[in-house]
Parts: C-alpha cells; sequence; structure tokens
C-alpha cells in the first residue's frame, strides 16, 4: 500500500463528525436536567451527614487534645453552634472555665493572653440548608425517644478531663448533641443524626430515618 493509501485510511480513522459531537452534547444535557432535581434533594441530606461527622470529629478531638495536654477540655452547645475552647485547669470542677480570681490556668494556644475558642461552629454560616441543634422529626415521629428508648435531651456542655473521661451537662439518659434541618419553605427533614457522648468518653453518631434508629 502506498504512503498516500495509508494516510487516507489513517485520517478516516481519527476524530467525530458534527453529527456526533452535537447527538452527544445533546444527550448530556437531558442526561443533566432529568438529574439535576433529584441531586439538589439529596444535597440537604447530605451536608446533615456531613455536619454531624465534622461534630463528631470537633468532639474527638477536643477528648484527644484533654489527654495530650493533662488539662480539661470543653465544647459549648447552643442554638446557634456549637464552640470548642482552649484547654485549662478545672480546680472547681464545673466543666467549664473561669475567669473570676483567681482564675483557672489554661493554655493560651494562640498567644493573646485571653482563653478562647479553638474552633467555633455557626450552623448558620457554615452550612447552607438550614441545619440547626434539634431533634423535632424525633419528637414528630418517635415520641420523642432516643435509640435506648430515653427521652432525648440537648448537651449544653461536654468537657473531657486529662484521662478522656467526660462531664457533661445536662447529664440525663438521652442527652446527646442533635443535628436535623429546617428548609426555608419550613419542611421538616425526615432525617436526624445524634452524636452521643458516654461519661467514660466513648463518642458515637446514631442516625434516625424517619421513623426509627
Amino acid at each position: 500500500m502506498s504512503k498516500k493509501g495509508r494516510y487516507i485510511i489513517l485520517r478516516d480513522r481519527t476524530g467525530f463528525t458534527l453529527m456526533e459531537i452535537l447527538i452527544t452534547v445533546t444527550v448530556i444535557g437531558i442526561v443533566a436536567v432529568l438529574t439535576a432535581p433529584a441531586l439538589m434533594s439529596l444535597s440537604p441530606s447530605m451536608e446533615l451527614k456531613g455536619a454531624a461527622g465534622d461534630l463528631y470529629a470537633t468532639i474527638q478531638q477536643a477528648k484527644v487534645l484533654a489527654i495530650r495536654t493533662n488539662k480539661t477540655v470543653n465544647i459549648q452547645f447552643t442554638a446557634a453552634g456549637y464552640t470548642f475552647f482552649e484547654p485549662f485547669t478545672d480546680t472547681n470542677g464545673d466543666g467549664t472555665y473561669t475567669a473570676a480570681a483567681p482564675a483557672e490556668v489554661y493554655n493560651d494556644m494562640n498567644g493573646n493572653g485571653a482563653h478562647d475558642a479553638v474552633k467555633a461552629v455557626t450552623y448558620a454560616t457554615e452550612y447552607e440548608n438550614g441545619i440547626r441543634q434539634g431533634f423535632q422529626v424525633v419528637t414528630n415521629n418517635n415520641a420523642g425517644n432516643d435509640w435506648n428508648g430515653a427521652a432525648c435531651s440537648l448537651t449544653t456542655n461536654i468537657a473531657f478531663n486529662s484521662r478522656g473521661l467526660a462531664t457533661i451537662n445536662p447529664l440525663a439518659a438521652g442527652s446527646s448533641a442533635y443535628l436535623d434541618y429546617l428548609t426555608p419553605g419550613g419542611t421538616l427533614s425526615p432525617v436526624c443524626y445524634a452524636v452521643e457522648t458516654r461519661v467514660a468518653g466513648s463518642i458515637t453518631t446514631h442516625k434516625f430515618n424517619g421513623s426509627t434508629w
């Protein structure tokens, strides 16, 4: 076969026709249009799962820091979010830092001369899908009971000591950090996550699927 013949064969085997490109682009566009609503509906529940994972990791980090520094580390929870504070020596045993004289000793991790947050999370700014502290869906669909059948109760403060043991306030059977979400339209999520911390220092994530844990 001549060089010209080989050139013609190779040339015929390369590239795509304009019609093939147009058909491919059209198919991709149709698939994107059909799947976009489904992906959008998954976004809030995926972000809720991620928020629960972030909270679990933060509590673990606080526990490890308490053990490593041989001091107390606490996390405070509010309706707006949670704050993880610098290690301190909990001389009065209340699980929170006391600034009044005699002030408790703390590790000034950022060197600014004040007992500050190591990490602060505000749900409204950190996440986009109405994630909040709460378990309203559990109240509506499971009589407000947790995985052990105890009444759900929101944790307000968790403090780890130098041995990794936790002081939990309020200390109740169902006391945990709960997360669900409420859309701008007021639709309640069908899913809730609870990050449970036990006095012995174990940390576990539980998922409520809309009817059961």
